[in-house]
């Protein structure tokens, strides 16, 4: 059996990417990331800001494709409490929990807590291409 070697390079996609960290850094990161990978993405400082755009989206008849939540927010809403909200506006978009906290119970066992996947930060861009070819393969 083979083994395919996935290079940021080889995973292109199309869509929003919703991205939720109060680090900015973070957030122009991985923004770079995921626009180089050919989507477009969406930032938001907590999951309250982040809920507030998905419901315009929505409104507006358009959809998000995926998202990053960070788990931990200080002072806001984290990917765990923003979890319910966002898949009740779409049900069908994969969610990744984010943390540089590898201990958080919800990195080691995403989908016991609603999530899809995973990414312990920091993380490089082949590792979310990686993450994106497993779930966002485009047909």
């Amino acid at each position: 059996m083979t083994h395919e070697i996935i290079i940021a390079e080889d995973h292109k996609g199309i869509g929003t990417i919703l991205v939720i960290d109060d680090e900015e850094f973070m957030r122009e990161i991985v923004a770079k990331m995921v626009n180089g990978m050919g989507y477009q993405a969406l930032l938001a400082v907590d999951g309250e800001k982040a809920l507030e755009q998905c419901a315009l989206i929505k409104k507006q008849g358009n959809t998000i494709r995926a998202a990053i939540f960070d788990l931990t927010i200080p002072g806001g809403m984290g990917g765990k409490e923003t979890i319910k909200g966002f898949k009740e506006i779409f049900p069908d978009a994969p969610v990744f929990a984010s943390s540089g906290f590898s201990e958080d119970p919800t990195i080691a066992r995403p989908r016991d807590f609603g999530f899809t996947d995973s990414i312990r930060k920091p993380y490089k861009e082949s590792e979310l291409a990686i993450m994106f070819e497993k779930y966002l393969k485009d047909i």
